[in-house]
């Protein structure tokens, strides 16, 4: 018998058909690679633009259902005899029934002033001009019809809403303004979501410079993983990004597409449409390593029997198995690589130090003989708290605080509710048992408020006194940024404007920026718009400068009762307003902040550490206009900033170079970014 060896001829052909078997294989692989690949890039390229178009479809049909159902309640005959009457009362029980039979969101009614006598929603909150502070209303003002995606107007800063204007017309002039809309909450995203969008399409709707609104997810911590990596910091929100895909879970991914609302002046924001990638799949993963394995079975079982008449030997089989080795691990590389290289929203490690406190609304344009109502709210971002202390300082001559009134409060048991007439000053604190993650924004307490004058009067929070506490057994101050409130009261009188002269009070002559609306806000717009109400034929004069006083020469003028100005740095400016021909001077504040924050330093307990290590930092940055908001953000490798406070402990789970980018912002909304690298090792 003679001796058997690797070098027999059997054996080495062997060799060579199973090299045949591989190379058949590796390219049948890398082939179904690359078209699964090339078909998921189609299938995502069509399902987005098919889920875009329905989306701009969806829109469109709603703002003309608003257009088409405004115009029948603006010819209503008896809503214009309660507007000729000013009868707010039937305006609002006339309005309610209106919207709930045309399926109508919200509804507004305002005389020809522009002075708001009618709301379905916040039905106690009326007086405020929107004519001047409503970029559609500013057009109904001027006797025409329009319809928009908007902001809502000094309400919540969080809500968009589509928005239509219709004058209200009656024996061949205008005595009023209708507003009908529909905000973009959660209810209307599910509706809109069953009705416009294919099947399994979810969507978000997102305030440029607040965050998600309102979305049509059902599961809950999907929810609050959304508005926790799509903040107002987000790259998804600031330059609009689009066509990513990002994954929940190990099974679910989605294409997310943005779609921004150009609004009729700026954009407010738009709606994230998050597209199910049913390409990325287990399904998916599984039928390719099927077929791989498949071929694979089929070359080997053709290379046995076409070799059936030599001999089999231990040496036959090895070269089988070695065979079999690299085709396995071909199989687990097909069922990973088609899940890699995505977005992954986990469940954030730490705390989020996200909360704000702020007024809603946080400025409006105000008639002197309306009582107010401005509720302080807590936007919790994705934590949960417990306690609320607030500090309110307030200008006695300007505004008389009635009430602290906690009716509607989110509070389980208020500790304190102060008011001090005499300095401007009140205080309350309460305890929060069950905000819960499904509840981001809290109504505190309401300030009810009657004017004492024409002017301008802010609400504003004590620094020292004002608190957010969050639920992690620590007391946390998780509070980033607290906003004061500004506000005009002027006597919107309905013959002022019929009969405004040059001798009229200037506290009559109103001044309003649409970009900076706010005159106790930082804004970083690089121009300012100012608008009024206009009478045609007049000629203004205008300037800004850092005066507040400046009584405007014949330099700058217009007939138009608009004008953009550049602002020409970081600061504090005044637009001033008169006649051409003389008389009272209207004045108006902007706070402007450009320029970018700087890091000072960035502290890190270890810049070396192995594979579970916890890094400490901590950071620290100035501002020398605005000022730095409380909390920074952090991108800990997965290209999404999370806020954090001024330290983070971090855990490093993977071996290499992890690299930390920290982002800082100012309340004027610009940042800067700097950059950490660890090396993280495997211990031996």
């Amino acid at each position: 018998m003679s001796k058997h060896s690797w070098r027999d001829p059997h054996i080495l052909r062997t060799e060579k058909s199973l090299l045949r078997v591989l190379y058949g294989t590796l390219g049948f692989f890398l082939f179904l690679f690359v078209l699964f690949h090339i078909g998921g890039a189609l299938y995502a390229s069509t399902i987005g633009a098919k889920s875009s178009g329905a989306f701009r479809a969806g829109i469109e049909r709603d703002l003309a259902y608003l257009k088409e159902q405004g115009d029948q309640v603006a010819n209503n005959n008896l809503l214009q005899e309660y507007l000729l009457a000013k009868d707010s009362e039937k305006l609002v029980a006339l309005s309610k029934k209106e919207v709930a039979e045309r399926n109508i969101g919200l509804m507004g009614v305002a005389d020809d002033n522009g002075t708001l006598l009618s709301r379905t929603k916040s039905v106690g909150n009326l007086g405020n001009n929107i004519f001047l502070t409503n970029p559609v209303a500013r057009l109904v003002a001027q006797g025409k019809s329009a319809q928009s995606v908007e902001a809502t107007v000094g309400f919540d800063p969080r809500q968009i809403f589509l928005n239509t204007g219709r004058p209200i017309m009656r024996g061949g002039r205008m005595i009023g303004a209708l507003t009908a809309n529909y905000l973009t909450d959660d209810a209307y995203a599910r509706r809109f979501r069953d009705t416009y969008l294919p099947g399994g399409v979810e969507v978000a709707f997102y305030n440029k410079n607040a965050g998600i609104y309102g979305d049509s997810f059902a599961d809950e911590a999907t929810r609050t993983r959304i508005n926790s990596y799509f903040n107002s910091g987000s790259e998804w929100f600031q330059n609009g990004s689009s066509g990513k895909t990002i994954s929940f879970s190990k099974d679910s991914f989605y294409l997310v597409e943005n779609s921004v609302f150009p609004g009729l002046e700026q954009s407010p924001g738009g709606a994230l449409l998050f597209i199910p990638r049913h390409d990325i799949s287990s399904t998916t993963n599984i039928l390719l390593a099927f077929l791989t394995v498949c071929v694979f079975v089929f070359y080997m079982s053709w290379q046995h029997l076409r070799s059936r008449g030599e001999e089999r030997g231990w040496r036959y089989y090895v070269l089988f198995v070695a065979a079999s080795v690299p085709v396995f691990i071909l199989v687990l590389v097909a069922l990973r690589l088609q899940t890699t290289g995505y977005l992954k929203l986990e469940r954030v490690p730490y705390t989020l130090y996200n909360s704000t406190l702020r007024f809603q609304p946080e400025w409006g344009i105000y008639d002197i003989g309306f009582e107010q109502r401005f509720t302080i709210v807590v936007d919790t971002g994705d934590e949960p708290i417990n306690a609320v202390e607030v500090g309110l300082v307030f200008d006695p001559g300007a505004v008389e605080i009635k009430a602290l009134d906690v009716a509607s409060s989110t509070c389980s048991y208020v500790i304190e509710n102060s008011i001090d007439t005499k300095e401007g000053r009140a205080h309350l604190s309460c305890v929060i048992v069950n905000s819960g993650e499904e509840n981001r924004s809290l109504s505190i307490v309401d300030v009810v408020a009657m004017p004492r004058r024409t002017g301008t009067f802010t609400l504003s929070f004590d620094s020292a006194e004002t608190k957010v506490l969050a639920n992690d057994g620590l007391g946390t101050n998780v509070l980033r940024m607290s906003q004061a409130g500004s506000y005009q009261v002027h006597n919107f009188d309905s013959t002022f404007f019929q009969n405004v002269s040059t001798t009229s009070a200037a506290s009559s002559f109103v001044v309003f920026s649409p970009t900076h609306p706010n005159q106790g806000r930082w804004y970083n717009a690089p121009t300012a718009r100012f608008v009024w109400l206009g009478k045609p034929g007049v000629v203004y004069a205008y300037e800004l400068n850092n005066l507040p006083d400046t009584i405007p020469s014949n330099a700058h003028t217009t007939q138009i009762p608009k004008v953009d100005i550049p602002i020409p740095g970081d600061g504090i400016f005044y637009f001033h307003l008169r006649f051409v021909s003389g008389g009272p001077v209207a004045h108006y504040r902007i706070q402007a902040d450009m320029s970018p924050p700087s890091i000072t330093s960035i502290h890190l307990s270890a810049d070396k550490i192995f594979v579970g290590d916890v890094v400490r930092f901590s950071f620290d940055a100035e501002d020398k206009a605005s000022g730095i908001q409380n909390n920074y953000y952090v991108d800990l490798g997965n290209h999404l900033f999370l806020p954090v406070g001024s330290q983070l402990f971090v855990p490093f789970l993977k071996a290499g170079d992890q690299k930390v980018v920290l982002r800082v912002y100012d309340t004027a909304g610009n940042y800067i970014e700097k950059s950490q690298t660890i090396d993280v090792e495997t211990p031996y």
